[in-house]
């Protein structure tokens, strides 16, 4: 599956949180396993919202939200950031 994401979501992941769409690429490409779903009002899409934990290539973990278009074999980029000790908790108990 490829991740691909927008010149806008690729300048604000950048501007706000620091993150390169390069190192986003590189924690997409790393995770192995199952994304939790984003089942949070605001967040609703179809289809759905989903997030992971990964690390890049350098260690950094980030959290990665996106679309996953199974059948175009795409992920659309939402957001990219490093996670919080919430989220953490959060990804590790459905782990």
């Amino acid at each position: 599956m490829e991740l691909i994401a927008s010149k806008m979501v690729a300048t604000k992941i950048f501007a706000k949180h620091g993150v390169t769409l390069i190192e986003a690429e590189e924690a997409f490409n790393n995770f192995i396993g199952y994304p939790l779903v984003d089942n949070r009002t605001k967040n609703r899409t179809k289809p759905a919202t989903v997030w992971c934990l990964s690390e890049t290539y350098d260690g950094r973990v980030l959290k990665l939200v996106f679309i996953p278009y199974p059948q175009e074999k795409l992920a659309v980029l939402r957001t990219a950031y490093e996670p919080d000790d919430v989220e953490i908790a959060l990804w590790n108990e459905n782990q």
